[in-house]
């Protein structure tokens, strides 16, 4: 297996198997067996140790509170704004405590509402860095090179017997760490981090505590119905893990509801590391299971009963690394950007053109766009085919499901950053609504080239351009970036090599930068609230 794939991979490495953290653990006995205990010691790890011995008394901490448990991740965010939780019901209130007060609240079980905190440790207790997790900066490459399995977690769809075989392959250069070094995370019992993923790639170590985590791969960004990425909670999801509405506005949801979903179902224990590739989808609770039960309860794994008993705060500690499918990304949205320099911002020229004039031109080159980049990149079965049947969707189908049905519809006809979508069209039918739209559109979605996709544009000209002075520039643009999609596809395929069996490594990291270049387009052309339905017109040019 090539060393430059390994990363792509998550793995789980118990205390046992991890020496580094072994060791963290041993300087604190008693660490794993008392989780709400708050004589304090400075060798241990719960939120009183930590807080009261390495935290200056003087320091004001910035801590989120809600009365929902489903926190949005944002890492060391001040902001003051409301409504950041995924319970449409809550709000988000951001307060200034010391940290001795912090540690009381998290481990104050009676509390009905729901704490969460994190900063980089540099920040808060230098000191801790030098003498408490010396040997941190070494975690990533233990993680990589290391010869236990790559999952040993019975809920993981993983051969238990694939390992590395470092005896044949080199170990991995460094990685290039986050300069801000590795972060606290502190949570109260019960509250969790809703479903996301992150363009670095990531290790947690828990230290002091339980935290359950849910991962799925890129592939499942669908299923996920993530929020789209002009939205201001881009790359999280959307859906409501303890009741989600598969029956009205997450129907793609019942995708990943299944015994061989989630990936991997795992809940971490002191000493216990998890790598988390780029990309991949993690949903994290701290202490207690969700009394309401939810997706994915845990049962059969025996991991819902642990978390029971430890009703507790939760502490890790993360630490991300600069990932090659990050670069490749920023590259792409680098080269890819401003593809009709004389068309930007259409929206601001008014003296030239009518509104609608304004919104037609911006669709047809959107529409000429992303035939042309979904026809390139050759999205197969792994992200672009229907319902998993193995048959290649042909580019407006992938659009309207991947970006309007799953990210745009969700959010409401009346919210900003929506698709158009009738009321009679929501609810519980909009799964049979999207398919039998794309089915009466196969005429218009047929897999034709993106050239002859326009063939019915009854104008000579689009905006200053002519059709194939703009069919020129999409090649152009489009040639440019495939390369870089290979690129990216091929250091995320791992899974003939590793026994691995899911299908989300590769196209579904492709799908997911392709979707984000999707919007930027449109971003561009039309602004942020007008995406979905720019999109929408764009599916719609040739039908109406």
């Amino acid at each position: 297996m090539r060393n430059d794939i390994i990363r792509t991979v998550p793995r789980l490495l118990r205390q046992h198997e991890n020496e580094l953290t072994k060791q963290w653990m041993l300087a604190c006995p008693g660490t794993t067996t008392n989780t709400t205990n708050t004589n304090t010691s400075k060798t241990g790890w719960s939120p009183h140790d930590i807080l009261k011995y390495w935290c200056p008394s003087s320091t004001s901490l910035t801590v989120k509170q809600s009365s929902s448990r489903f926190f949005m991740y944002e890492e060391h965010s001040n902001s003051s704004s409301h409504n950041n939780t995924a319970d449409k019901g809550s709000q988000l209130i951001i307060n200034q405590h010391s940290p001795n007060d912090l540690a009381d609240i998290l481990c104050d079980t009676s509390r009905t509402d729901y704490h969460y905190w994190t900063s980089p440790i540099s920040e808060v207790a230098p000191s801790l860095l030098k003498e408490r997790l010396q040997g941190y900066e070494s975690l990533h490459s233990i993680s990589s090179n290391s010869n236990a399995n790559s999952i040993s977690n019975s809920s993981s769809k993983v051969n238990s017997t694939a390992q590395h075989d470092n005896d044949k392959h080199s170990p991995l250069p460094p990685p290039t760490l986050d300069p801000r070094g590795p972060s606290l995370w502190m949570g109260s019992s019960g509250s969790a981090t809703q479903a996301h993923y992150d363009v670095a790639d990531n290790i947690i170590v828990q230290l002091h505590g339980h935290k359950r985590v849910r991962l799925y791969p890129p592939s499942a960004a669908c299923a996920l119905h993530v929020f789209p990425d002009a939205h201001p909670k881009a790359r999280k999801s959307q859906v409501d893990f303890d009741d989600p509405d598969v029956m009205g506005s997450f129907p793609f949801f019942a995708d990943v509801v299944g015994e061989d979903d989630p990936f991997l179902d795992v809940v971490l224990q002191p000493g216990d590391s998890l790598r988390i590739p780029a990309f991949w989808f993690h949903h994290l609770e701290n202490g207690r299971r969700s009394k309401g039960g939810g997706h994915g309860d845990g049962d059969g794994h025996g991991d819902g009963e642990l978390m029971e008993r430890h009703d507790g705060p939760s502490v890790s500690l993360n630490l991300f690394a600069l990932s090659a499918p990050m670069q490749t990304a920023q590259n792409i949205f680098r080269d890819g950007r401003a593809p009709f320099p004389s068309l930007l911002n259409l929206q601001h020229q008014r003296d030239i053109m009518t509104s609608e004039d304004r919104f037609n031109v911006a669709s047809v080159a959107l529409r000429m766009l992303g035939w042309a980049l979904l026809e390139g990149i050759d999205i197969g079965s792994g992200g672009g085919s229907d319902s998993g049947s193995g048959v290649k969707e042909c580019p407006g189908k992938v659009i309207q499901r991947v970006l309007l049905d799953s990210r745009y519809a969700p959010l409401g006809p009346a919210a900003p950053f929506t698709v158009s979508v009738p009321a009679s069209g929501r609810g519980r039918n909009r799964r049979d609504r999207s398919r039998n739209r794309r089915d009466s559109d196969d005429h218009t979605h047929d897999g034709g080239s993106s050239s002859s996709s326009n063939s019915n544009i009854n104008s000579s000209s689009i905006g200053k351009m002519t059709v194939p002075e703009m069919e020129m520039l999409v090649e152009t643009c489009v040639s440019r970036l495939l390369p870089q999609f290979e690129s990216l596809r091929a250091a995320h395929n791992p899974c003939e090599t590793q026994g691995i069996s899911h299908d989300g490594g590769a196209d579904g990291v492709v799908l997911l930068v392709a979707c984000h270049l999707l919007e930027l387009w449109a971003v561009e052309l039309v602004g942020a609230s007008a995406v979905g339905s720019v999109w929408e017109r764009a599916l719609s040019q040739e039908s109406t």
